[in-house]
């Protein structure tokens, strides 16, 4: 015993005098010292034990835990005072305002929360927060005074937002200057105002529309009654749809009466329906008589017109009419059948009906046949007109001239009269025809003459060594010989094909065939040259391809020769200014690019001074985003300076994203950290750790 009383610690000792001395001596700095201070705090019997050792350890989660569990009144009001004092910042105690915002909305009384709002004007920049706050108090005395005091505008216009009490507002509106919160003012008044009109609004709307729906009952003409049933029942619906703002039982109330409504009207609904439908049949049914009856009238008029007067020369919009007529008139006949009615009107109109189809489809033999002649004659015409008096008529047009003569014979045989106008009109082409055939047949019999003596000449010119007199006979000779008809060029075929053969062989026969189109190329190439130049590629493409076709047509290297190929070539070189100097532009831009993405390469070498891994990280992107945006470079040289490129950041993204994997770690620590705070039992320890 003697032993234990010398070695016992003072903070153990049975006086509590002594463990209030031995508070001093205790360091909340030091582990064991501050797990003493906190047993002493929380477990020690002298309330003046438990007050010291919560002012060593100065922490305002003790305080706030100990105004919650003190064991005597003393201890508790203590705390509350410390606490109170530590949130108006009048005890230094470090704090956070995390802490002390959760102390205010969770633990607070509604006076600390009344002075606090009132006197710190930090909190009235969270105006959602204070709200939270004035809800919790429920005093509207201190609302009123906040709204007058607080000089944030936010706040005021928050509290205007959140209150519902007109009156309240009234009396806000009578101390408010700023003109602009007056008016948000008196516009929220009006709002809730006009919310609390809403249900009596609402209610004269929805008795309004059941008594209109109630009074069909009293109509009896079932059109009427079902359309206006339809119209007042999306009306009742569209008003429901701001029923919210009635009450339960008024919401019941309605809607059993319009259900009680609704259900009369649909019996009522299903009482006129049949009578009206009943009538409703008989009407149509006279009235699709009365149609049938005039348009068999009107068919009949038309078909004895066309009979009469237009058998031969009906249009397509005369059939086209009949056709009309008849598709309405058998509709009306079809709607007439589908009412399933016996009326001896109804077989009159189809016996009708069916003699006029009859003789559509006479007419329309008739009209087909007449039709198919008259296209026949004038195809003929056509064909026969458009051999001219100088143009040599082939074996195939001749041919073709007898098949439109078996062709008249056989068609025209369908009709019963043939036109006195069409008859006439292909006499005068067929005769047009043989005269002009006969009149070919002797001019071609003179060309094969011709054509014979031609090429005897150019014989004799060749063996006599005129060459140049030969191939001009020659060149004049071929377009005739190829004008001749088939059947006798055949039977000089053989005679022309030597004497072109011996023409052919002789010297400079490429350049003269070449030399008409010269002066062709020539003219587009000067006709280019003058054209504004709209699209480059285009225009290289022609000159390329008017090059090759001047070059392939050889040289003659007479005067004439020299001067086309000298004005050829300045009207290439004109029409192709326009391409030099684009392409000039494209080669500098392409060339200031270059300069460009190597300058960016250079300045990759500053990225070395950064050390801050979130400095280089930035700068490395702004780089990266201008190389993107540089110039256009032909793919080649791109190649080349993209890896140089690549090669020059290699190590500045390797140090970034090596920074970016640290911050990722870092992070998944801090939550591995966090998730095994949540799972301590002692939520004071796991708080104290939480603020380490």
């Amino acid at each position: 015993m003697i032993f234990n009383r010398f070695f016992t610690p003072a903070y153990r000792s049975d006086k509590p005098e002594t463990r209030l001395k031995a508070i001093d001596t205790l360091s909340p700095a030091k582990p064991q010292d501050k797990t003493i201070l906190h047993e002493l705090a929380f477990n020690d019997a002298s309330s003046d034990v438990t007050i010291a050792a919560l002012h060593r350890l100065n922490s305002f989660a003790l305080w706030q835990k100990m105004a919650v569990i003190g064991q005597t009144e003393r201890v508790k009001r203590e705390a509350e005072k410390q606490v109170e004092g530590i949130l108006k910042g009048d005890v230094d105690v470090s704090i956070s305002e995390a802490e002390r915002r959760a102390f205010l909305k969770e633990s607070a009384n509604t006076a600390l929360i009344g002075d606090l709002l009132l006197t710190d004007t930090g909190l009235h920049e969270d105006p959602a927060f204070v709200l939270g706050l004035l809800k919790r108090s429920g005093d509207s005395a201190l609302m009123q005074q906040l709204f007058q005091t607080t000089p944030n505008q936010a706040l005021q216009r928050a509290i205007i937002d959140d209150c519902r009490d007109p009156e309240l507002l009234t009396r806000f509106q009578r101390k408010v200057r700023d003109s602009d919160l007056n008016a948000h003012l008196a516009k929220r008044i009006d709002a809730l105002i006009a919310e609390q009109q809403a249900p009596i609004r609402l209610n004269k709307s929805l008795t309004l529309c059941l008594s209109k729906y109630q009074a069909l009952l009293e109509k009896d003409h079932y059109p009427d009654v079902a359309e206006k049933a339809n119209v007042l029942d999306e009306e009742y619906r569209r008003l429901m749809t701001e029923k919210a703002c009635l009450t339960a039982e008024e919401q019941n109330v309605i809607e059993a009466k319009y259900e009680r409504i609704h259900t009369q009207i649909e019996r009522h609904c299903e009482r006129l329906k049949p009578q009206w439908q009943a009538k409703e049949s008989a009407r149509l049914l006279e009235q699709k008589l009365g149609d049938a009856t005039h348009q068999l009238g009107q068919l009949g008029k038309t078909l004895a017109h066309l009979y009469e007067e237009q058998l031969l020369s009906a249009t397509a919009e005369d059939l086209k009419a009949v056709n009309a007529q008849i598709t309405e008139l058998d509709d009306t006949i079809n709607d007439l059948a589908s009412m399933d009615v016996s009326h001896t009107r109804l077989s009159e109109l189809k016996e009708r009906y069916q003699h006029y189809l009859r003789q559509r489809e006479l007419f329309s033999q008739q009209q087909l046949a007449a039709q198919d002649v008259l296209s026949l004659l004038e195809q003929a015409e056509s064909f026969f007109a458009e051999i001219r008096s100088d143009q040599d008529i082939s074996a195939i047009t001749q041919q073709r001239a007898t098949e439109f003569a078996t062709q008249w014979r056989d068609k025209t045989a369908v009709l019963a009269i043939v036109p006195k106008d069409w008859a006439m009109r292909w006499k005068r082409a067929w005769s047009s025809w043989t005269k002009r055939l006969k009149s070919q047949q002797a001019a071609t019999e003179a060309q094969q003459k011709s054509c014979r003596k031609q090429l005897n000449i150019i014989d004799g010119q060749i063996e006599n060594g005129r060459f140049r007199a030969a191939m001009r006979s020659f060149n004049a000779l071929k377009p005739v010989y190829l004008a001749l008809p088939d059947d006798v060029r055949a039977q000089l075929n053989k005679r022309f094909e030597q004497t072109q053969a011996a023409v052919e062989r002789l010297e400079g026969w490429q350049s003269y065939l070449a030399a008409p189109r010269k002066p062709a190329l020539l003219e587009e190439a000067r006709s280019l040259a003058e054209q504004p130049a709209e699209d480059i590629t285009k225009r290289a493409e022609t000159i390329r391809y008017l090059r090759e076709q001047w070059k392939s047509l050889g040289t003659t290297d007479d005067e004439q020769d020299v001067q086309n190929n000298a004005q050829f070539d300045a009207y290439l070189e004109q029409a192709f200014a326009p391409c030099r100097e684009y392409y000039a532009k494209q080669e500098q831009r392409r060339e200031e690019a270059i300069a460009q993405r190597r300058a960016l390469i250079e300045r990759t070498t500053s990225l070395a001074d950064i050390d801050d891994p979130a400095v280089l990280a930035k700068e490395l992107e702004k780089l990266t985003d201008h190389w993107h945006g540089a110039g256009q470079v032909d793919a080649k040289r791109y190649r080349k300076l993209k890896a140089q490129w690549d090669e020059a950041i290699a190590s500045y993204k390797q140090r970034v994203t090596q920074w970016y994997h640290q911050n990722r770690d870092a992070k998944k620590a801090l939550i591995r950290e966090a998730s095994e705070l949540v799972e301590l039992d002692d939520t004071d320890a796991a708080a104290q750790q939480a603020l380490l």
